[in-house]
């Protein structure tokens, strides 16, 4: 963590990448400006009587706060979390658009990526854990081993690299991604966030839209995990809304062998979702899993439905 502290002349603005530090929990490679203060601070006295009286004076952290190269063991983590902070603004590192015309954003912020899709957050890397549990819940609930798996969204691979981690030696996990451009992060700036699964020999890359790959299937597939978008609910592209209606529904059971898994993650819970999952002919269950790999914080929807 790199700290830098402003001359008393400087009065840093807020902007929207202001946060306050909470319990000290800041990224590493994040740039982190503390202002000048000067914390009011009641320090006891030893009165003539002898009782103890109280005085007001300068915190003895506003010194190592005003100090060019503070050591923030000097004073305690609730202290300096009233402190607004400025964090290192974020970085593109690549632009693309969409075969429908949504531009696509790769962007970079200290350890961070995250990719926007027509202004919208899609996905980050600080979101692993629910994309990794697709895989792991979805493979979870096939009742015999996985020969070929369908991964519907490259993202960041992470769903990919635990399909793969789940799958025997001679399975086959593909991965169906519509945008070249994201195919490409992952085989260069992206390669090293889900451990470069598309170098795993039994790895393989459709480039395209899933559903048509779906249709391709025609009782192949031991399991869908489907991941292209922010959920039946928060659609990013529009064309995808195929993908969460009957139709998309219909053709996923198809595509799928007797007891084969639909996996589906969803930024947010959609009970009519859940009821055409069920009326397509799928027993269906919705876990709750948290967004991050460290459980805690924000949480997303997985489907789990089971071809009858």
């Amino acid at each position: 963590m790199v700290l830098t502290i402003p001359d008393e002349e400087e009065s840093p603005s807020r902007t929207d990448d202001v946060e306050e530090l909470s319990a000290l929990e800041v990224d590493t490679g994040s740039v982190v400006t503390l202002p000048p203060v000067e914390v009011p601070f009641v320090s006891p006295v030893e009165s003539p009587s002898g009782s103890m009286t109280a005085t007001d004076g300068p915190h003895p952290a506003s010194a190592a706060i005003n100090h060019k190269t503070p050591d923030l063991r000097q004073f305690n983590p609730t202290t300096v979390s009233r402190y607004h902070t400025r964090v290192l603004a974020w970085e593109t590192l690549g632009k693309s658009t969409a075969p429908d015309g949504v531009e696509l954003e790769l962007r970079r912020r200290g350890r961070e990526f995250l990719i926007r899709a027509g202004g919208y957050d899609l996905m980050s890397s600080d979101d692993e854990g629910s994309s990794r549990a697709l895989a792991d819940l979805g493979l979870k609930a096939l009742a015999r081993p996985a020969k070929h798996v369908l991964v519907g969204g490259l993202g960041m691979g992470y769903t990919l690299r635990a399909a793969l981690d789940a799958v025997g030696p001679d399975a086959i996990v593909e991965v169906a991604e519509l945008v070249p451009a994201v195919v490409e992060w992952n085989r260069n700036v992206l390669a090293d966030v889900a451990g470069r699964p598309l170098e795993d020999r039994r790895a393989r890359v459709f480039e395209g839209n899933v559903l048509d790959r779906i249709g391709q299937a025609k009782g192949t597939l031991d399991a869908i995990l489907l991941d292209v978008d922010n959920g039946p609910d928060a659609l990013a592209h529009d064309g995808n809304e195929a993908i969460y209606a009957k139709t998309g529904l219909d053709r996923a059971r198809a595509a799928l062998k007797p007891g084969g898994v639909l996996g589906v993650w969803s930024f947010s819970d959609d009970a009519a979702f859940t009821r055409r999952c069920r009326r397509a002919g799928f027993e269906t269950r919705v876990e709750r899993v948290p967004a991050s790999r460290k459980g805690r914080g924000r949480h997303h929807f997985i489907w789990l439905g089971v071809r009858g």
